[in-house]
């Protein structure tokens, strides 16, 4: 996995990709992501900030969280 400390810019990543960028809330949370860069094994890492920062990205729950039972244990 390759990091970062000042990754490359094109602009945003709407603009880079021609597209509209839709965001799980549960990403923001995070202090870095990782996603893949082209390959089975490569991926980049980098602070979400610089990689959402600026950006107009919808946010939204993009995935289904698991119910928890009334009497299951906090974790």
């Amino acid at each position: 996995m390759r990091s970062w400390s000042s990754p490359p810019r094109a602009g945003s990543l709407g603009a880079l990709l021609g597209a509209k960028v839709y965001v799980d809330p549960e990403v923001l949370g995070h202090n870095t992501v990782a996603f893949a860069a082209g390959s089975q094994s490569e991926s980049i890492k980098m602070r979400t900030e610089e990689l959402f920062g600026g950006e107009r990205a919808t946010t939204v729950p993009l995935i289904k969280r698991p119910e928890r039972a009334s009497d299951d244990p906090i974790a």
